[in-house]
């Protein structure tokens, strides 16, 4: 659970950190693949072929929803920015104040989008955690019944 726990801090960190697709979608492949591996090692067993062809299938998985997560959030991100703006000036807010006319106008989009960035963190952390979970109920498949 430690090790699964390690991997899904990780991804999530990584993910929120990477400005670029490209390197959230090598993050989740690279330390899913690290967690997996490291978890093999904790039980000192093999995973079945079966058992690996659905981990692949949900590791593919976990790859396709990474990279559709950063799209998602980039849409949602910007057409709440340009809500949020709009709103603020059509109202008139800061009409007298420059200093936060500016905040709204030069920093909301940041924020923005640091904020789609750390909710696809946690997504891609929350897949992580439940791959890690499905690797350990099938390396624990595995364990050889001792008779007494």
């Amino acid at each position: 659970n430690g090790i699964v726990r390690h991997y899904a801090v990780l991804i999530a960190l990584k993910t929120a950190a990477s400005p670029w697709r490209i390197v959230d979608m090598a993050s989740v492949m690279f330390n899913t693949t690290l967690m997996i591996a490291d978890i093999g090692k904790v039980y000192m067993r093999k995973i079945s072929r079966g058992n690996a062809f659905i981990l692949l299938c949900h590791w593919f998985l976990n790859l396709y929803v990474s990279g559709e997560l950063q799209s998602v959030a980039e849409n949602v991100t910007q057409k709440s920015v340009e809500k949020i703006q709009e709103t603020v000036n059509a109202h008139d807010l800061f009409e007298n104040d420059e200093v936060l006319s500016g905040v709204v106008n030069n920093v909301m989009p940041w924020l923005g989008k640091l904020a789609g960035k750390v909710a696809e963190g946690g997504a891609n952390a929350y897949l992580a955690h439940r791959m890690g979970r499905r690797a350990i109920a099938y390396f624990q498949a595995l364990k050889v019944k001792e008779s007494h």
